[in-house]
């Protein structure tokens, strides 16, 4: 009868988990949200995903090895630490920022894991890399620096307790469930101008990662809009003038491997790594025309690289790909938001903070995947085990990071050209 049992259940398992009651849910996950930017990401990338993590608290027993959160988390340290040293500016002499990079990893690696890099010759020849790779986006974020009007204002900057530099962070849900966002800026540079504070965030990644609006629209991309709207909004104390958004960027922090064709200058050569180097995501362009055009009314993006000619020369720096008029080019256009779009997306997202505390408080804990050109987070997911996601009887859950764009144009069509909501 065991076998039978089995077989039969085998015919009618559809691998579909049952929501729990709320007063479960709120045993777990406690009467208040208490969480980062991430958490949120997570349960819309996958809400069994979440519940695993966050509800059942699962751990995975991870092997004694350098694991990529072990580097990213030296990257950061010792990115803090050099910024810190170099009096937050990369205008230094190469072998000054070479000694202090090299006495920064060997301080922050000896602390991650308890020494793990130091365990044998492969994991010391990681942190060389590392080293490597800093040096390298220093030296690319030195030329970046001095070319612009922008200046390193903050690093690590907190929120979400009362002691933190931008302070608490709370909302309501729809259904009156206490929510406080915890987040922290990795660094923030700031061009004065008219009376205006433009500010860059700048987070450091070992991985790529981009701003699309649909990665926005579809919750996995709420990092960067939540930082910038939680500055504007709570950070007017520590600029000079009225808080501008100008930009919302990801540096990759990685060594970069090129394949020459030919010999090559070491000139070219640098200018064939740079474009490794170059950071994606957003920007906020003041322009009347914000994604057709760049000009002296794009005040915050001008001043990113006001020594070079012409905006051309943008490209070899940033994701920016301009004609000598200022046109943008139509490939990049979604790169782009005015200030009025850039809020609306902000009130999107604190909005949907609202909406997916609900529907945790609901209990939801479906297997439903997101994928992202057709790759589904299952792949890095320590939980994969746990559900058993089958990509035949889950298929009715599976979901896609895709959004038409009649869809998106009808959400941004609620902002008028002058800034206002229509309705």
């Amino acid at each position: 009868t065991g076998m039978y049992s089995r077989i039969r259940a085998s015919l009618t398992d559809d691998n579909r988990s049952e929501p729990i009651s709320h007063d479960t849910a709120e045993a777990l996950y406690g009467e208040s949200m208490m969480a980062s930017v991430s958490r949120f990401e997570s349960f819309n990338r996958c809400e069994f995903q979440h519940f695993s993590n966050y509800g059942l608290k699962l751990n995975v027993r991870q092997p004694f090895k350098v694991a990529p959160l072990d580097l990213g988390n030296l990257y950061h340290h010792v990115l803090e630490h050099v910024t810190r040293k170099l009096d937050f500016t990369f205008q230094h002499e190469d072998d000054h920022i070479a000694s202090i990079i090299e006495t920064a990893i060997d301080e922050e690696a000896a602390a991650i894991q308890h020494g793990i890099f130091n365990e044998s010759f492969y994991n010391a020849s990681l942190k060389r890399r590392a080293k490597d790779a800093l040096e390298r986006l220093i030296h690319f974020m030195r030329d970046i620096e001095r070319l612009g009007e922008y200046k390193i204002s903050r690093v690590e900057m907190s929120f979400g307790k009362e002691q933190d530099d931008l302070g608490e962070v709370r909302l309501t849900s729809n259904e009156g469930r206490e929510i406080a966002l915890r987040g922290k800026v990795d660094r923030i540079d700031a061009y004065d101008a008219g009376g205006h504070s433009y500010v860059n965030l700048i987070d450091y990644k070992s991985s790529t990662r981009s701003i699309s609006r649909t990665g926005i629209l579809n919750g996995l991309e709420l990092q960067m809009i939540t930082y910038m709207h939680v500055l504007t909004e709570k950070g007017s104390t520590l600029f000079d003038g009225e808080i501008k958004p100008n930009s919302m960027l990801f540096f990759p922090v990685r060594d970069p491997v090129l394949s020459l064709k030919e010999e090559k200058d070491p000139e070219d050569i640098i200018k064939e790594q740079n474009k490794q180097l170059k950071p994606d995501g957003a920007f906020i362009n003041e322009h009347p025309s914000f994604n057709e055009y760049l000009d002296e009314t794009s005040v915050g993006l001008s001043g990113l690289l006001s020594n070079l000619d012409d905006y051309t020369e943008y490209g070899e720096y940033y994701p920016i790909t301009v004609s000598q008029k200022g046109r943008i080019n139509a490939r990049t256009k979604g790169r782009y938001f005015s200030p009025a779009l850039f809020r609306h997306y902000a009130d999107y997202v604190m909005e949907l903070y609202r909406k997916v505390t609900d529907d945790i408080y609901s209990g939801a804990n479906k297997v439903n995947p997101m994928a992202t050109n057709d790759v589904l987070p299952c792949s890095f997911c320590d939980f994969k085990f746990a559900c058993r996601v089958d990509y035949l009887l889950n298929a009715r859950d599976i979901r896609e990071n895709k959004m038409d764009d009649t869809e998106i144009e009808q959400f941004e069509s609620e902002v008028t050209g002058d800034g206002d909501m229509d309705g």
